[in-house]
């Protein structure tokens, strides 16, 4: 960055206005459908004007600050905004053509990078120009074999804000297509947990059918509200390494809990292991016994059941 400023007057071909531009969303839809991913506030550019077939293009970039929590310090030029000068050479790298885009290209170098000392005015929109240049390697129609060249004017002042030399890029050989981005490395999933949960909202949740609830308007698809959970769902999700002992009392020696669980002794998010213990092993029924009551404490049946 220079503490002093760097006195060059923009060209009148770059500052001028746009002659046929375009909104900058139809080149970040394009962007996002092969894998680039810009939130809300480092989607910068405004307007992008590109002729097919050529190499060079313009744009309006924003250098308004983006809304933060807490004070931000003073920039020169705002981290946000500089992403945005970054971008503004992607039109030029396909040829102006947005259904050519064909990868996701990643800055990797920069030869060169001046901006500017901060100005007393505030600069509000930016017009940029930018050209790719063919880096003497590989082929002439991929991408990444050029390298961008980006110049960003204030309009009003002609003032150089911003000036990248030399802005290479790697390419990320995965499309949305691709096996490679198909496989999920992390996720976020919500279920809600049990220890915190009353009798009443446990059985409101695991009572109601395993589909999705009808839709509420004022609900996100994703929400946990509208989810309805089997009782082995939600244990796995607080406590992976689960284990389940039934304790029969009932005359026949099948499971009845089983019945219930089985679907779900194989969820992939934890490992349970379940064991069922018939009424005739005697100890099932002490264990029973206590549990509701028909043994007291102290007993002496309380005490075989304790030798057992």
């Amino acid at each position: 960055m220079l503490e002093t400023p760097y006195d060059q007057d923009a060209p009148w071909e770059a500052i001028k206005s746009l002659e046929y531009p375009m909104p900058a969303q139809a080149w970040y839809k394009a962007l996002r459908d092969v894998g680039y991913s810009f939130g809300p506030s480092f989607q910068s550019q405004l307007e992008v004007e590109a002729v097919a077939g050529q190499r060079t293009n313009r744009g309006l970039v924003s250098f308004s600050e983006p809304p933060s929590s807490y004070p931000q310090s003073p920039y020169s030029v705002h981290p946000v905004a500089i992403d945005g000068c970054l971008q503004s050479g992607a039109a030029s790298l396909w040829q102006g053509i947005r259904s050519a885009v064909g990868g996701a290209l990643v800055p990797a170098v920069v030869d060169d990078l001046l901006i500017n000392a901060r100005d007393v005015a505030a600069v509000p929109v930016a017009v940029a120009a930018a050209s790719a240049e063919f880096s003497g390697v590989g082929s002439l129609e991929e991408a990444h074999n050029y390298h961008s060249h980006i110049q960003v004017f204030d309009p009003a002042s002609k003032r150089l804000l911003l000036k990248v030399t030399g802005l290479w890029y790697h390419k990320l050989d995965a499309s949305p297509e691709s096996p490679e981005r198909q496989h999920t490395f992390m996720r976020l999933h919500w279920k809600p947990q049990m220890s915190t949960l009353s009798d009443g909202q446990i059985r409101g949740l695991v009572q109601a059918p395993r589909p999705l609830q009808k839709l509420m308007p004022h609900h996100e698809s994703s929400s946990p509200s509208r989810k309805q959970w089997t009782l082995m769902e939600l244990l796995l999700h607080e406590k992976h390494s689960l284990r389940v002992v039934e304790f029969s009392t009932l005359p026949f020696e099948e499971s009845v809990g089983r019945d219930i669980l089985d679907g779900d002794l194989s969820l992939g998010e934890g490992n349970c292991k379940y064991q069922f213990m018939p009424k005739k092993s005697g100890f099932a029924a002490c264990l029973a016994g206590i549990a509701v009551g028909n043994i007291p404490s102290g007993s002496d049946e309380h005490a075989r059941c304790d030798q057992a």
